[in-house]
């Protein structure tokens, strides 16, 4: 299940959700009313990756941390992004679907290719973060739904 665009959308503007939000809304394949509810917001807005896999815990989510690699086929991750430059990053979801990886991002609404969004997405987030190079800081691998 993709969350519902517009509820992505609202999300941003009336609560603040953000990347995050969507993320893990994207690997649980739920809504984003239930994300937030697994994974209540900050007061800095921001996502941690101790935030992710405690609500992956929540979910009752099987899970592992490794590092900068794919995925397992068949096995979902909630990937942190890094720019350099900044102290800004991105969390996006990505699905290994045995060979072909997709990914989803809030700035997208919906799953693509991960080629897609490394052509599309990739250098706009670069042009905001004012950064040139970006990097993976952490995949947490979740098990598929």
């Amino acid at each position: 299940m993709t969350p519902n665009p517009i509820d992505v959308i609202a999300a941003d503007l009336f609560r603040g959700d953000k990347c995050g939000h969507a993320a893990l809304a994207a690997v649980l394949g739920v809504p984003m009313s239930e994300a937030r509810l697994l994974m209540p917001p900050s007061e800095s807005k921001l996502v941690s990756v101790a935030m992710w896999t405690a609500a992956l815990d929540r979910a009752g989510k099987k899970w592992r941390d490794i590092g900068a690699s794919c995925p397992a086929p068949g096995c979902y991750g909630l990937v942190r992004l890094c720019f350099s430059g900044s102290r800004q990053t991105h969390l996006i979801a990505v699905h290994n679907q045995g060979g072909s990886i997709r990914a989803f991002d809030n700035n997208s609404l919906c799953w693509m290719g991960l080629g897609l969004w490394e052509t599309m997405l990739l250098p706009v987030l670069k042009v905001a973060s004012l950064s040139r190079k970006c990097w993976i800081g952490n995949v947490i691998e979740v098990e598929a739904r």
